[in-house]
């Protein structure tokens, strides 16, 4: 990993961390000898991942379009790979976004039009067109004369006629189409259409389609000051069937300049919105159609992890599952570490309302993929173990580790005695671990508290239940907590969750 102030071979020196993810980090750096800054994307090879990176170089390399980064050089090491790019300045979607100021109508449609001549580019390359597949405001660089940057190719792919479906099931949570993530899915020009919608659905409401509820409620229900006009364009990009979206970018771009020339003729509609996301009224708004019992689209994924064998990691895995689907939350329980444990409590586990599934051969996801498929509210994870420290000292991961980086959230069981925490400090230098929860199995509370101070993630101690089927007032306190991030408002008094079965 690159720290600021390193000079990487001996041509460029790190100013700054532009950003952070599951697959490694970007840099900001100064060529030493020309004085001009570059993007430096450094990639974690050791770990096992189901993407090529080698394959973003290679499409970068055949790109030409001043929207786009141009790849300068590429650099390996033992466990990195860098590759050298066009440094865009200007402020990211994403950030802009949050702060709301930039984020009129008459704005997104300007940045939708500039995003489908980019698509139009990528789809028309020959021999074989280039989809993007990673369409979303953290990869959307806004620059100071409002011109669209678009970043970030490593999960794009070459569409080559004839293949029957996409070889990696990948994509962003919320801004990836449907057929991303489809055993037979083949993703083509109208899977980028659904992510341009996704993206304009969270510059004009401020909600993000990648978090609970993962629903796109229509637009208007959130932001009344949004045109019709604007409302459809995005529900036609986002619906679940590929035909029933813009068949191409040259359909979405002609729909985007009717849509702005029927603005510019009406009174009805201002140049700047008056957005009610973020304010009271807004999240009062958000909170009653939470309410409404409405049910929640899309699986969430819980992973639970263990940072050695026997801290409790499948005891909790079930106590979750039990304790979602007490609350009337459909919900499966995967057991992927193969504890012969499983196979005895498969029963019982029925009899709480979990529907219980086993792994088939090791190292195959196609049960995780027929899981998710099945139309679940929650997916409980039993990974177990899925690291440990080799005889050389070096932190060894196993295939499953990608699945805690990918869940919607993941929990680290730990033991609570003073030898395991040397078990524990590895995970703790893991970027991907920073937004994780970490369960120590009933710790001395005096010892637990001082642990406590010493970890910036979330630290809850587990209470002890030798029975997990059975939530007890302790547990269901526990379990709370420890799953707030993806739960739907509950009722104190019943527990009973917002979202009907």
């Amino acid at each position: 990993m690159l720290n600021v102030g390193d000079v990487l071979e001996g041509k460029y020196r790190i100013i700054s961390v532009l950003g952070q993810g599951g697959w490694g980090n970007v840099y900001l750096a100064e060529n030493l000898k020309v004085g001009n800054k570059w993007a430096v994307k450094e990639i974690q090879t050791a770990q096992e991942f189901r993407v090529n990176f080698l394959a973003e170089p290679e499409i970068l390399k055949k790109l030409n379009h001043s929207s786009l980064p141009r790849i300068i050089d590429i650099f390996r090491s033992e466990n990195y790979l860098y590759i050298i790019e066009d440094y865009f300045e200007g402020i990211g979607l994403k950030e802009a976004i949050q702060t709301r100021e930039m984020c009129t109508e008459d704005n997104a449609v300007h940045w939708a039009k500039q995003l489908c001549e980019i698509l139009i580019y990528l789809h028309s390359l020959e021999p074989n067109p280039i989809i993007y597949r990673d369409m979303k405001p953290g990869n959307i660089i806004i620059d100071k004369d409002n011109q669209v940057r678009l970043i970030d190719f490593g999960i794009a792919r070459e569409f080559k006629r004839g293949c029957s479906s996409d070889t990696t099931f990948i994509g962003t949570r919320g801004y990836a189409a449907p057929e991303q993530f489809s055993v037979n899915g083949q993703s083509d020009g109208r899977t980028d259409i659904y992510g341009l919608g996704a993206t304009l659905y969270h510059v004009v409401t401020g909600i993000n389609p990648g978090q609970p509820p993962f629903q796109m409620e229509p637009v208007r229900h959130l932001n009344p000051a949004v045109s019709s006009e604007l409302e459809n364009f995005i529900s036609r990009c986002v619906q679940t069937d590929p035909g029933k979206r813009y068949q191409s970018a040259e359909e979405a771009l002609e729909a985007l300049m009717l849509l702005e020339n029927s603005s510019k003729n009406s009174s009805k509609n201002s140049s700047k919105l008056k957005f009610i996301i973020g304010t009271v009224a807004g999240s009062l708004l958000r909170r009653e159609w939470v309410n409404s019992g409405r049910k929640a689209i899309g699986t969430v994924v819980i992973a639970v992890g263990g940072v050695s064998r026997g801290v409790g990691c499948t005891h909790t895995a079930i106590a979750a599952a039990a304790f979602l689907a007490g609350n009337g939350l459909k919900t499966a329980l995967l057991e992927l570490n193969e504890n012969p444990v499983f196979y005895t409590l498969k029963d019982e586990c029925s009899e709480t309302g979990v529907d219980f599934y086993i792994q088939g051969v090791a190292g195959s996801n196609d049960m995780l993929i027929k899981v998710i498929r099945a139309g679940y509210q929650y997916l409980v994870l039993d990974l177990g173990m899925v690291c440990r420290t080799g005889d050389k000292g070096i932190f060894e991961k196993s295939p499953l580790y990608d699945e805690m980086v990918r869940a919607d959230l993941t929990i680290l069981v730990a033991g609570a005695a003073v030898w395991q925490l040397k078990d524990l400090a590895p995970y703790l230098k893991e970027q991907a671990a920073e937004s994780w929860r970490f369960a120590f199995r009933t710790p001395e509370m005096h010892f637990f508290h001082k642990v406590k101070k010493e970890i910036v993630n979330t630290c809850l101690p587990i209470p002890f239940s030798p029975d997990p089927f059975k939530i007890t007032s302790e547990t269901d306190g526990f379990y709370m907590k420890v799953l707030e991030p993806v739960l739907p408002l509950m009722e104190k008094k019943k527990r009973r969750p917002v979202f009907s079965k």
